[in-house]
């Protein structure tokens, strides 16, 4: 048979091996170390699932990858975007969930990439696909990250939880969520961005606690930052006493507690009218 003749038999063999070596190129493309990828999503959504094994074990090998400084930022947003579709992917899921894991619980890992996979972790626990084991380890993650004072550990983890009890999970009840953000707000060590999350996450499941602690901090000298979510945690829960200690705000330095303080007031009257 000549080169003529073998010509279709070629053409045909590289038609089957097309969509493969297509995919594969693209997630080489994707995890590229040396270059910032601009253009990183326009590939990512060209990606087919399921990957090869080879692809998949790439891809977490690519999520545990830890960046100089000058590629950190552009490496930090294609592994976050990655981890986002693999997620969503249930061939993927598994693997992925655990690659997360073990990078949140890697102390040299960059702070911020593994606050990310904090905040993934509810991503993972909503897919039913996920399998029991990967979800304890994932509750038992989040739990743990509720006591970690380093950056917006806690506030992420918190959030996470109060996100998936409302969306109906029965594995950490409300009294066990308020408990670990009562906690925070106990501790003199966490970032402020961390109370704030923690105040609102209990008072909005009922902590009395976190009700009183509001109040208490309304006209202190705290932070104005905690101060504001203590002002909008009252507007959401208080009562009729609360309207005097909102309304003594009116008269502030402080634009941002007036504005704040006023549009509580009004929200607590219209609740008390309906």
């Amino acid at each position: 048979m000549n080169l003529l003749n073998k010509l279709p038999l070629l053409i045909l063999l590289l038609l089957m091996g097309v969509d493969d070596l297509y995919c594969s190129g693209l997630v080489d493309a994707y995890i590229n170390f040396d270059k910032p990828l601009k253009g990183h999503k326009d590939i990512l959504v060209k990606f087919e699932a399921p990957l090869t094994s080879d692809e998949e074990e790439k891809c977490i090998s690519f999520l545990k990858h830890k960046f100089s400084e000058e590629t950190l930022a552009s490496g930090r947003f294609r592994q976050n975007n990655l981890a986002d579709w693999m997620l969503q992917q249930p061939a993927h899921l598994e693997a992925t969930t655990y690659a997360l894991l073990e990078i949140i619980n890697d102390n040299s890992a960059d702070l911020l990439w593994r606050e990310f996979c904090i905040q993934k972790l509810a991503l993972a626990i909503s897919q039913p696909e996920l399998p029991e084991n990967a979800e304890i380890e994932c509750y038992k993650t989040l739990e743990k990250m509720t006591t970690d004072s380093r950056i917006s550990f806690s506030g992420t983890a918190l959030l996470g939880l109060y996100r998936l009890h409302m969306e109906g999970s029965e594995k950490l009840s409300a009294e066990k969520i308020i408990s670990l953000a009562e906690n925070v707000l106990k501790q003199n060590d966490f970032p402020m961005a961390n109370k704030v999350t923690a105040l609102q996450i209990a008072g909005l499941l009922g902590s009395r606690e976190a009700l009183e602690y509001a109040r208490s901090i309304v006209q202190s000298d705290k932070s104005i930052q905690l101060r504001i979510s203590a002002i909008a945690l009252l507007a959401k829960q208080g009562n009729s006493e609360d309207l005097r200690i909102l309304e003594s705000l009116n008269q502030s330095k402080d634009l941002r507690l007036r504005q704040s303080s006023r549009a509580a007031v009004e929200k607590l009257k219209n609740q008390f009218k309906n």
